[in-house]
């Protein structure tokens, strides 16, 4: 299962934590809906 981290913490430290723990993609708050809608297609089977 992707995950999408979506979050207010946009530092280089917490990007880091996150991916190394297993996430497939980092967001910083604000995120334009676009752009997640972009991050989510690029996981999905179509």
């Amino acid at each position: 299962i992707p995950i999408i981290v979506v979050t207010g913490l946009a530092s280089a430290w917490d990007r880091d934590a996150s991916m190394a723990s297993g996430c497939d993609e980092y967001l910083a708050k604000p995120v334009p809906p676009v752009r997640l809608i972009e991050e989510v297609k690029k996981f999905l089977p179509l």
